[in-house]
């Protein structure tokens, strides 16, 4: 009614665009609601996407409720729960788009707020995720966490990942 634009979360979409001329959307998803933000909307190299392993890895940060069974969180002021990390989807064309899962870059008690410098990568079968806090190792199948290492807020190693 205000005439305003408002984000209603973040929406992943998969196009079968075997007719360019009409696309048609195949299956969507969306995280979140208006408090949902990620660097993929702004940074292209925040989107991860990688055909022949079929995954997909956005960063996401959000308010807490709007999330779907998430349970780790962390207060930034009186009352706000912030989830900060990555959804990990399966693409497919005939099954879709499929949560694999998420993995956490949240810190419990921490001021720090949003998913700055985040990227995705992997070697052979292990998934990394990076962002300002983490980088993070987790198994690409299942996502079970390897190992981490926490970046202490410096955000330079993603200056190592750009060079």
């Amino acid at each position: 009614g205000s005439g305003r634009v408002q984000q209603l979360g973040v929406k992943v979409a998969l196009f079968d665009v075997s007719d360019v001329s009409d696309p048609k959307v195949v299956d969507d998803f969306v995280i979140g609601d208006s408090s949902t933000h990620s660097e993929a909307l702004n940074n292209h190299k925040a989107f991860f996407f990688d055909k022949k392993k079929k995954i997909l890895s956005i960063p996401i940060s959000s308010d807490v409720h709007s999330l779907d069974g998430i349970s780790d969180s962390k207060m930034i002021a009186p009352d706000w729960n912030r989830w900060n990390g990555f959804y990990i989807f399966g693409l497919d064309t005939e099954d879709g788009i499929n949560l694999k899962g998420t993995i956490t870059h949240s810190e419990k008690n921490s001021r720090y707020y949003g998913m700055g410098n985040s990227r995705t990568f992997y070697i052979e079968e292990v998934l990394y995720t990076v962002a300002d806090l983490y980088l993070k190792m987790n198994f690409i199948n299942n996502l079970e966490e390897i190992n981490s290492l926490k970046l202490e807020k410096t955000g330079k190693f993603i200056n190592y990942l750009e060079d």
